[in-house]
């Protein structure tokens, strides 16, 4: 069922003039998956934590069964990053669609969108945080909130995983076999755009300092 629903607002996005009837699909997707990623994303301090578990007295060994076995019964890592990216979609269409009625986006599936978004994320990076567009798409979920200091985190942490792949890159450059230079060369193109894409969000937030437009020119 998650599937069909996670299609329908896939669908539904692609089709300009019906794109707001996405935004209970991907919701109910997600509700769907949401015991399991709060569960992940706790462990890495972007769970709930509105202290709901903490009412049930003799209930509580219970329902972190519950939470255990959503969380190891989850979609696939991949899936669940599509659906992170649905909700920041949808979360950017109602900003834009309250943008254009020269308000700010009151309408609580906005806010919703963005949460959902950061528990789904949370759980991925619980699963695995070396994956470097997980980290921006966290930042990029922050920053819509509003919330600087923490998309920063997220976008700085990005930011120097990008860099070190860099250097990396640069140093197999350097004793790379004819066959595998245009490879190279091609990731390098690829890095130094996601870099700048990185620059971009935190210029947007207000918190590029001295060193990284430095690093930016460079």
């Amino acid at each position: 069922l998650v599937d069909a629903l996670q299609t329908m607002a896939s669908l539904r996005l692609s089709q300009k003039t019906r794109q707001q009837e996405a935004i209970p699909f991907i919701l109910r997707a997600y509700d769907k998956m949401k015991t399991g990623c709060e569960a992940l994303a706790t462990l890495v301090g972007l769970g709930d934590d509105d202290g709901a578990a903490a009412t049930l007295g003799d209930g509580e060994a219970a329902v972190e069964l519950k939470e255990v076995d959503a969380a190891n019964n989850l979609p696939e890592f991949e899936f669940r990053c599509q659906t992170a990216k649905l909700l920041l979609e949808c979360a950017a269409i109602l900003r834009e669609s309250a943008s254009s009625n020269g308000a700010l986006p009151a309408d609580s599936h906005h806010d919703q969108c963005l949460s959902a978004a950061i528990s789904v994320l949370g759980s991925l990076l619980a699963q695995n945080d070396e994956v470097i567009e997980i980290w921006f798409l966290t930042g990029c979920a922050f920053a819509a909130k509003p919330l600087a200091e923490s998309a920063k985190y997220y976008f700085d942490t990005a930011l120097q995983m990008l860099q070190d792949t860099k250097k990396a890159l640069e140093q197999e450059l350097a004793f790379a076999d004819d066959e595998d230079v245009a490879d190279l060369k091609e990731q390098l193109d690829e890095n130094r755009v996601q870099i700048e894409d990185v620059h971009a969000k935190l210029a947007e937030i207000g918190t590029v300092e001295g060193d990284d437009e430095e690093t930016m020119e460079e």
